[in-house]
């Protein structure tokens, strides 16, 4: 998966990490296939930052076996 953001205004140069409901989808999915989903994001320039799993972006999640 990969997610981009820029601003009408401003250059956005740090990378932009899934917003809270996304994270809760990605979760969700992940979850229910039992295999990690790789998510890369960036700002409009700049750095690409990597993460294997959602589970480095939301640590402390649960699932429905809590």
């Amino acid at each position: 998966m990969a997610i981009t953001a820029a601003s009408d205004t401003n250059q956005t140069l740090t990378p932009i990490p899934p917003c809270g409901a996304c994270r809760q989808s990605i979760a969700e999915y992940e979850f229910k296939q039992d295999e990690p989903i790789e998510i890369y994001f960036m700002g409009e320039i700049g750095a690409i930052y990597k993460s294997d799993s959602l589970k480095n972006l939301l640590p402390f999640s649960f699932d429905k076996n809590f």
